[in-house]
């Protein structure tokens, strides 16, 4: 059995908004994260 993908809640909420409450890791990974979905919705 397959699992959900990892993926942001919101689009709108920008690694520059969230990674104020994340320490510079994860604000590294959820960047990662963030721009990927993002990507892969425009293509």
């Amino acid at each position: 059995e397959a699992h959900e993908a990892i993926r942001p809640t919101s689009s709108s909420r920008s690694p520059d908004v969230v990674g104020a409450f994340l320490d510079p890791s994860q604000a590294r990974l959820y960047r990662l994260i963030w721009q990927r979905t993002v990507a892969s919705q425009m293509a």
